[in-house]
């Protein structure tokens, strides 16, 4: 499966997830997450006992990198759960649609980039990043807010040491709340 199939699933996985945070609510959101997060639990134990499942082998081997298995939607989904948790559903929705969106577009546009920034992100990459969050951000909160807030989620996406599936959505909720009291 191509690196743009995968990030176009990608973008849509974001802008599915963050239409179902904000007009099916949160709590639909989280039991559905909840559900899902189990089943991926319960494929990786099967999977790491050599079980083939057909179905879900012929899934992940399209949508996975191999040495994912469904770690990529797990983290997203969960980064988006804890979203839901602690910020209104507006803010966790235009969080969920950043990562989706800039993430994908991050790695489109990174892997032609030629001006290497850290391990292997470019800074072509970045500034998609930077550009397409302050967009989607600044349309719904504002200039000053999409500015923080996306150079706070662009900056974890360039250096963090961990899945940013996970940390983006709480973290850019956290700057898009605090400044909204500002």
């Amino acid at each position: 499966m191509s690196e743009l199939f995968r990030k176009i699933w990608h973008a849509g996985s974001g802008i599915l997830l963050a239409f179902i945070i904000y007009y099916l609510g949160p709590t639909f959101f989280q039991a559905v997450a909840i559900s899902v997060i189990i089943f991926l639990m319960i494929i990786r134990v099967l999977k790491s006992k050599n079980y083939t499942i057909p179905l879900i082998d012929n899934y992940l081997s399209a949508f996975g990198r191999g040495r994912e298995l469904g770690d990529t939607a797990m983290y997203f989904l969960l980064g988006a759960f804890i979203a839901t948790l602690f910020f209104e559903k507006s803010i966790a929705a235009v969080s969920v649609l950043v990562l989706g969106v800039s993430d994908a577009l991050a790695t489109l546009v990174g892997i032609h980039g030629r001006h290497k920034l850290y391990k292997k992100k470019t800074l072509e990459g970045s500034t998609a990043f930077f550009i397409s969050s302050f967009l989607i951000i600044n349309y719904f909160y504002g200039f000053f807010i999409a500015i923080i807030a996306g150079l706070s989620s662009t900056l974890v996406e360039l250096f963090g040491g961990f899945d940013d599936n996970i940390v983006i959505p709480p973290l850019c909720s956290l700057i898009i709340q605090l400044l909204k009291i500002i």
